[in-house]
């Protein structure tokens, strides 16, 4: 792929391949709608129109809401065509009322200067609560009239687009990305994948994470691939859709969160042999901590579709490295470990043992680094660790972003000397160059002087009888008088409320036989309480914040509710 900006390449592709789909959508609520390259460009340039028609100049930052709309591509692509800086939003949920929502968007808005929203057409903007100075529809956009602007000088060091965070209160920070970084990343990441134009990509990711975003829209259009495009919210309530979208389009590609490959196991309704997913070549688990739990129950629940072990994947990612910072491959498929799960928790080193030995814990790869990453594990004073020692994971590479926009209160020290990025998460590598994710540093919960890691507590509580799995979370909280944290312990359930006291027993039970720690404290809530990112993640922080709160009930007097 040429050192190019990603205009030219739909361009190119238009004029090469204009017949051939760029996106198609897939629901079984809404007539389907599909673009070809040719499409793209044109209504890319109709937009590119309208903005310019409207004021919209290069470095401007254009703000878009609402990513399962068609003329999105549109929307977006214009902006860039014009050197203008989109940054892809959530769009309201229901669980958010609809003025915090709108407040905290014109917060944002006015922080960073936006030039504009642009919005699906089908979401109702509060302007009274809204300080910007555009606001306009995909459609309309995508139907703009005029003569066609010229595109903008792309420098390859220039700012090209924003990844925000996809955290629950902040959506804080914008990460700048150039040219550069998104074309290196992509000429990297496909040396693993091998994508070519005869690939199909299905998803339901939503855009305004790095995931769905990068992996699922930006390097397809780079690479001139098909996408089949599903809405998250549909798939949420029919999580089957996938596998229909994948059968229908005989598509080659997917990329997941960990909680879906168990979700999706476990909720779809069909009988076995319904769908056919032989086409399937790779099927990515990424952006959480991959548990083999969640893997296995997919390939069992779904080998007699025709889908193949061989395909599952692993990657991990980060918007600060545009996405990809390792991934496994065809090549190079992910590693099981099996490790002493004693000298694990106490001393975190990674010690192989036989997985047939008793209370063997089972750590999933994430691969080996993409071509030009480099990955480092240090401890607390930057020192470099042998294979098999958790620490700090520092990451360089020719595709890192260039720093959060307008926030020069987290500019400082991005980089050491080396220019190595601390990522804020936790893993190891072992003696074959994998890479394997335990968590977060922020997340970490020291009790008594022991680290824990809380997916490892998540993982244990996930086989307590009565918990639905993958709807747990775990956290740490102050103890009063102790000068220590506790673990708190939260999880939805199917069962009803009566059965929940015995429930959360189990859980106070389990814990300590498993991992030699106690539960400060364990409440069942129903299916949908516990609070989600963005990104339709159970949010460690969130729900810590809610249950310190009392949305959960009363909090134990032993728990400081103090910081």
């Amino acid at each position: 792929m040429a050192n190019e900006d990603i205009v030219s390449a739909v361009l190119n592709h238009a004029e090469h391949a204009a017949e051939r789909i760029c996106v198609e959508t897939h629901s079984r609520r809404a007539k389907p709608a599909q673009r070809t390259f040719g499409q793209i460009a044109g209504t890319a340039a109709r937009a590119a129109a309208f903005y310019h028609e409207h004021g919209l100049r290069a470095g401007d930052v254009v703000v878009l809401v609402g990513t399962h709309h068609i003329d999105f591509y549109a929307a977006w692509l214009g902006c860039v065509w014009l050197g203008a800086i989109p940054t892809v939003l959530a769009e309201p949920s229901v669980r958010v009322a609809k003025d915090v929502y709108w407040s905290r968007m014109s917060e944002l808005l006015q922080r960073i200067g936006a030039w504009g929203l642009a919005a699906d057409p089908m979401l109702k903007i509060e302007n009274s609560l809204l300080v910007v100075p555009h606001t306009f529809r995909y459609d309309e956009i995508a139907a703009g009239s005029g003569p066609i602007p010229p595109r903008a000088a792309c420098r390859p060091e220039s700012t090209m687009l924003l990844q925000h965070s996809s955290g629950t209160t902040g959506l804080h920070k914008g990460v700048m990305l150039s040219h550069e970084a998104v074309w290196r990343h992509a000429i990297s990441y496909n040396q693993r994948l091998h994508m070519t134009q005869s690939d199909v990509i299905a998803t339901w990711l939503p855009l305004y994470h790095d995931m769905g975003f990068i992996a699922c829209f930006v390097t397809p259009l780079l690479l001139g691939v098909q996408v089949v495009w599903l809405s998250p919210f549909e798939w949420v309530a029919n999580p089957a859709l996938l596998l229909d979208a994948i059968s229908r389009h005989r598509a080659t590609l997917a990329w997941l969160p960990n909680f879906a490959f168990a979700f999706m196991g476990h909720s779809a309704k069909a009988e076995a042999g319904q769908y056919d997913l032989s086409s399937v070549r790779a099927l990515i688990n990424c952006s959480e901590p991959v548990s083999r739990e969640a893997m296995q129950a997919f390939s069992e629940r779904f080998g007699k579709d025709g889908f193949s072990s061989a395909a599952l994947h692993t990657c991990y990612a980060m918007a600060e490295n545009v996405f990809a910072v390792t991934t496994s491959s065809a090549d190079c498929p992910p590693q099981y470990r099996s490790l002493d799960r004693t000298i694990w928790h106490n001393e975190h080193r990674s010690v192989a043992v036989d997985p047939r030995a008793p209370g063997a814990l089972t750590h999933v790869s994430n691969g080996p680094c993409v071509a030009d990453c480099e990955l480092r594990v240090v401890d607390d004073r930057r020192h470099e660790l042998p294979a098999g020692h958790a620490g700090q994971i520092l990451i360089r590479s020719p595709f890192l972003f260039t720093g959060y926009f307008r926030r020069h209160d987290l500019n400082l020290g991005l980089f050491d000397a080396n220019g190595f990025f601390n990522t804020g998460d936790l893993g190891y590598v072992d003696e074959d160059g994998h890479v394997y994710v335990t968590g977060r540093a922020k997340d970490l919960i020291i009790i008594g002087g022991k680290n824990v890691y809380p997916q490892d507590v998540e993982q244990v509580v996930n086989q307590v009888p009565g918990v639905h799995a993958g709807r747990v979370v775990s956290f740490g909280v102050p103890m009063r008088d102790l000068g220590t944290e506790g673990l708190v312990v939260l999880v939805e359930s199917d069962e009803p409320a009566t059965a929940w006291d015995e429930i959360a027993q189990q859980i106070r039970n389990t814990v300590p036989g498993r991992l030699d720690i106690d539960v400060a404290d364990a409440r069942v809530v129903q299916r949908g309480q516990l609070r989600k990112s963005t990104s339709g993640k159970l949010a460690r922080a969130g729900n810590r914040e809610w249950y310190l709160n009392g949305t959960f009930g009363t909090v134990p007097h032993a728990i400081s509710k103090d910081e």
